[in-house]
């Protein structure tokens, strides 16, 4: 399983979780931003896809001290 962190959800940070979300291979993806409302607003604009594609799993982390080892 490939596991990837991606550090900063603001607008560049959700066209990258929108590229991430297209693989199809079993991912682990751990977004990390102190602010909760830019997270929300990249899995809202990944909603849909994100439905279609079981081999991905979304974490949330507030600090990157939260990511694990």
């Amino acid at each position: 399983m490939l596991s990837v962190a991606l550090i900063g959800c603001g607008k560049i940070g959700s066209r990258h979780l929108q590229s991430l979300i297209k693989l199809n291979f079993e991912t682990e993806i751990y977004l990390v931003d102190p602010k909760r409302e830019s997270i929300n607003v990249s899995l809202n604009f990944i909603e849909n896809d994100l439905k279609e594609n079981q081999k991905i799993t979304i974490k949330i982390c507030s600090e990157v001290d939260e990511l694990p080892a």
